[in-house]
């Protein structure tokens, strides 16, 4: 092959073989201590979304953890180190979310990517995000990519930066997120489940689906960039979405439908009509 004997700054695709049937396995890293972080709160929310979609998902907690600064006494034989770096290996894909200090990634995002090689992540797909206490950027972003790139990694074209992230979290550390490319916002809600009675289907949008959140989040984004974010009040949702949810749920219950689930769409115009303008 032509890079097998030549020096290169990024390398080919990993080969794959045939599909399994093994689930992806991806592995979440954050900037910050613990998952209650608001970084660890951002990565522990991707991973659940790649979970209900199949994936095995593992989060490092560098609280419980912690890795050592990279050349302090004893760092090479440390038992943590070894677990992570084994465990890098092992996954397909990564998770990652730093919070922007002074321009760039924290220094324990820095200090966890110390310890990972070409050996361990050459050839594997990054998800990146970033939170920022003010205004959102790419500093910390574009960093996270030029670092990956010299570890022969492949951060994803997408990436995730989230503003005035203090904002961002129901005190419980949940949100709904939503975003569209459209010319103007919306947010879709698909593939809700069918319920046995409209009793039950109210009820769990109420309290699993749509209520399970306090706050939620529309963003639209423009040429990869985001240029308009709102938050609703899960009642002002309920209060839009149930009305038009049990209008199709006779529909859908009877199975003449040709997707059985229910999927609701709120307009602009209901989002400015009762959200609240955080960027835009």
């Amino acid at each position: 092959m032509y890079f097998e004997n030549r020096q290169y700054i990024q390398k080919p695709p990993t080969k794959v073989s045939n599909m399994t049937q093994t689930p992806v396995r991806i592995l979440g890293l954050s900037g910050e201590y613990r998952p209650t972080s608001k970084s660890g709160m951002m990565v522990n929310l991707a991973l659940s979304c790649a979970e209900s979609k199949g994936a095995e998902i593992i989060f490092w907690d560098c609280a419980e953890k912690p890795l050592p600064f990279v050349g302090e006494d004893g760092c090479w034989e440390n038992e943590n180190v070894k677990e992570f770096q084994t465990l890098a290996s092992s996954c397909d894909a990564f998770f990652v979310c730093s919070p922007e200090y002074h321009g760039t990634m924290s220094g324990v995002m820095k200090n966890t990517f110390d310890w990972l090689y070409d050996k361990h992540i050459g050839g594997k797909p990054f998800g990146l995000m970033c939170t920022l206490g003010g205004m959102q950027n790419s500093n910390t972003l574009n960093h996270m990519r030029i670092m990956l790139r010299w570890l022969h990694a492949w951060p994803v074209p997408e990436q995730l930066a989230i503003g005035h992230v203090k904002d961002a979290f129901d005190e419980d550390g949940g949100a709904e997120y939503k975003s569209t490319i459209a010319n103007s916002i919306n947010a879709t809600y698909n593939g809700i489940s069918v319920q046995d009675t409209w009793e039950d289907q109210e009820r769990y949008l109420i309290e699993d689906k749509i209520g399970k959140y306090k706050n939620h989040y529309y963003a639209r984004y423009e040429d990869g960039k985001i240029v308009e974010v709102w938050k609703l009040d899960c009642n002002d949702v309920l209060a839009i979405v149930l009305p038009k949810a049990q209008k199709q749920y006779p529909k859908k219950k009877a199975g003449n439908a040709k997707d059985p689930r229910i999927g609701v769409t709120i307009s602009k115009k209901e989002i400015y009509a009762v959200g609240t303008c955080i960027l835009g």
